[in-house]
């Protein structure tokens, strides 16, 4: 249906698109019917489900919110980063040119000048883009959810974050944001 009202792809993100049974058969018929194809992971299961992401999905987006493990306890599993390394790295030897973006969430425990470093040099190292994004009220609404204030930087803190950020894409980070969206996020 979507196709025929001219739709020209599809994403597919949140809870984890690769928990769903039929997530292969779903993005193959898609890709069949000549949509460009985007996924949003945490990058658990990446590696396990490799062959039908590499397959059906056109471009690769994986949350990252710290250069290290301390991007587990973020998340809250155990082992993550090293996954998305793993898997991340794997993609590159099995399909070079796939689009691979990792999507940073700047929280309070991330925002430091030298973690952004790190993230940007990771970045390089891997061969993928990074987009940097404010931490947004949605992200911690309903329920049992923990107040946004007990993640969220300060503005001064987000300033110099997105200060620190075009300055590494000056640099020649590979920084998917452009200058005038840092500059926006920045105020």
């Amino acid at each position: 249906e979507a196709r025929a009202e001219g739709f020209l792809g599809v994403s597919v993100w949140g809870g984890e698109p690769l928990l769903h049974p039929d997530f292969h058969r779903v993005m193959r018929h898609a890709k069949a019917l000549g949509l460009a194809t985007n996924m949003v992971t945490n990058g658990y299961l990446l590696e396990k489900k490799l062959d039908a992401v590499l397959e059906t999905i056109d471009r690769l987006c994986i949350s990252l919110d710290h250069p290290s493990s301390k991007h587990d306890e973020l998340r809250g599993l155990r082992g993550l980063f090293d996954r998305i390394v793993a898997a991340t790295r794997e993609v590159r030897r099995r399909a070079p040119k796939k689009p691979v973006t990792f999507v940073y969430t700047l929280q309070r425990a991330n925002v430091a000048p030298a973690t952004l470093r790190e993230t940007a040099a990771l970045l390089r190292d891997l061969g993928v883009l990074g987009i940097f994004n404010g931490l947004r009220e949605e992200a911690a609404t309903g329920g049992d959810a923990p107040a946004l204030s007990e993640f969220a930087a300060s503005q001064d803190e987000l300033r110099l974050a997105f200060d620190t950020v075009a300055e590494l894409k000056r640099q020649g980070f590979p920084i998917l944001n452009s200058f005038t969206h840092l500059a926006m996020m920045r105020e």
